[in-house]
């Protein structure tokens, strides 16, 4: 034992024993950006997806690339050119999410999914609300335009698939009715509290992810629809459990600056905010899945777009991430809290339910290995040159690497 004092007395303190291996099923990242090749003068899935393959089984790969994937035939093309750079010999498999627009045709969400397991176009339909973050303008204002949809990919008697097609929320608000903005720190809870009750009481056999949950009254919203019946996950980004709002303006050395590698959307919240997310990732229950919006932007303020930073000061949102970093925290924060046991469901088995795939049947071996999170990850690259992106958690001690 050893004892530690506080302010208001003295706490004892159990040393965490971190076991030597750790062994969980093969892992699901339900939300993973691998964006565009060299071709698309990008180049960005090149470098990403060899990194998810060292760590994942199974990934959802979002649909707000460059050429955003708003119909079956464009996310067939995708799916095929992302999969053609797994490394051979990798176990990854990359299901592709398309985004929803308030056009989107019913038939050719039904088409894109209603085929057999592992040959769909698309396996997940994304949806952002207007304006919130980076979906090139593929995103959805008016809820009722696209309700014919989420019937559809709820209600449909597919010839294949045996349950309803899931749709993943970006859930932020940035507009209220009238026009007016929304506060930063409120858009996750206006869309909450407007455009999910809507939804369900449209479609109250719906399949729904929100994603990256931000906010601690999110938390209580999809642990109220559950009590309901109502089928609804939260997914739980490793960073928002990590950091809030304040911690985007710590610079060096105790400094006041906006640390722009740490921003993402939705943005951070407060402290209670963070406990809250912390505490139902640890939590066991089935609601929570494992995602870790890895949106990747390169590192180079002379150029105009697909940065971080572009040559006008501008800022995308979006963290890059290591995936074996990702999964190394969660793996110790289970750890730390006595809850090891809650990794099978966490990082595996509540994300393959959620999305309606087969438990793994795979183990994924992480042994303990202390090592430290670089600053940056790069490539180069033959048609691009070399590039290179600036991690969130660089220079953070990680405790396990994945078995090779």
């Amino acid at each position: 034992m050893t004892s530690v004092d506080h302010l208001f007395g003295t706490t004892s303190l159990t040393p965490v024993v971190y076991p030597d291996v750790v062994e969980v099923p093969g892992i699901l990242n339900t939300h993973t950006h691998p964006r565009d090749t060299d071709e698309e003068d990008d180049g960005r899935a090149e470098m990403f997806i060899p990194l998810l393959a060292d760590v994942y089984e199974d990934v959802l790969g979002m649909g707000n690339t460059g050429k955003p994937l708003t119909t079956s035939a464009l996310a067939v093309h995708k799916g095929t050119q992302w999969r053609g750079l797994v490394p051979a010999g990798k176990k990854l498999r990359i299901h592709v999410a398309s985004l929803m627009r308030e056009q989107t045709d019913p038939e050719d969400v039904v088409h894109g999914y209603d085929k057999p397991d592992g040959q769909e176009d698309m396996l997940v339909v994304k949806m952002f609300l207007r304006a919130v973050s980076n979906a090139h303008g593929a995103d959805v204002d008016d809820l009722s335009k696209v309700i014919p949809v989420i019937k559809a990919m709820t209600n449909t008697s597919f010839k294949h698939k045996k349950r309803p097609m899931t749709l993943s929320i970006h859930a932020e608000r940035k507009f209220t009715q009238f026009g007016q903005r929304i506060n930063f720190l409120n858009r996750e809870h206006a869309a909450i509290e407007r455009d999910i009750p809507h939804i369900f009481k449209e479609v109250p056999e719906a399949h729904v992810v929100i994603c990256h949950v931000s906010d601690a009254s999110t938390i209580e919203a999809i642990r109220y629809y559950r009590s309901k019946g109502f089928r609804i996950w939260g997914e739980i980004c490793p960073q928002y459990t990590i950091w809030t709002c304040d911690d985007l303006f710590e610079g060096p050395r105790g400094s006041t600056m906006l640390n722009t590698h740490l921003f993402c959307l939705p943005i951070f919240k407060t402290e209670p905010d963070r406990r809250a997310l912390e505490s139902a990732m640890l939590s066991g229950e089935d609601c929570w899945i494992f995602g870790t919006d890895e949106a990747c932007h390169w590192d180079n303020p002379l150029k105009p777009e697909r940065v971080k930073i572009n040559d006008k000061g501008f800022v995308l949102g979006g963290q890059t991430q290591i995936p074996r970093a990702s999964v190394s925290y969660v793996i110790e924060k289970a750890v730390e809290a006595g809850r090891q046991d809650i990794l099978p469901g966490f990082l595996s088995h509540n994300g393959r339910d959620a999305l309606g795939l087969p438990r793994s049947e795979i183990t994924t071996r992480f042994r303990r290995n202390d090592w430290t999170v670089e600053e940056t990850v790069h490539r180069t690259s033959p048609k691009l040159g070399d590039l290179t992106a600036r991690v969130a958690m660089a220079g953070q001690l990680r405790k396990y690497l994945p078995e090779a």
